[in-house]
């Protein structure tokens, strides 16, 4: 069923759709189960880093890679930044500097975009880039895939 649904463009290098796969079931399809049962503020990373911060590790040049938001969160990287990237970075600073302080990242400073809460049948999402963006059902139709698969030990089953 994976293979049906996620056929491979090459086999010369599988690695960017086994990234996508594993993504999404590790990540993005899995916590959209959990965050349908509580109150929950949902967002997406966009922004990849604007500045030569990644090494030898050239595969996230221009990728968003797992973790990439934390520069920005903390605005450690600060003076390497484009004026892009700052605005990036005080944003989703702001944002979540004031959850951390509230429990909701709209207050108590103010922000120019409300972050809409999610819950099923409301699934905006704050979609961090430059601008700024709030965006509705983030990979629906593959995490309603997932969804059907699960995300439990049985995916890794074999069945004959």
């Amino acid at each position: 069923k994976v293979i049906e649904h996620f056929p491979p463009d090459s086999i010369s290098d599988l690695r960017p759709l086994l990234s996508r796969i594993a993504t999404e079931w590790v990540f993005a399809c899995s916590t959209r189960v959990f965050a349908r049962k509580a109150a929950s503020y949902l967002y997406v990373f966009g922004y990849p880093l604007d500045f030569d911060g990644w090494g030898n590790e050239t595969f996230c040049n221009g990728h968003v890679c797992h973790g990439g938001e934390l520069p920005f969160v903390f605005e450690s990287a600060w003076v390497n930044f484009t004026d892009a990237g700052r605005r990036v970075s005080e944003s989703i600073a702001t944002y979540f500097t004031n959850f951390a302080t509230s429990q909701d990242p709209n207050e108590p400073m103010r922000v120019a975009t409300p972050w809409p809460r999610m819950s099923s049948g409301n699934e905006k999402y704050m979609y961090f880039k430059d601008p700024l963006e709030v965006r509705e059902n983030y990979l629906k139709d593959d995490c309603d895939f997932w969804d059907k698969i699960g995300y439990g030990k049985s995916f890794f089953n074999i069945h004959k």
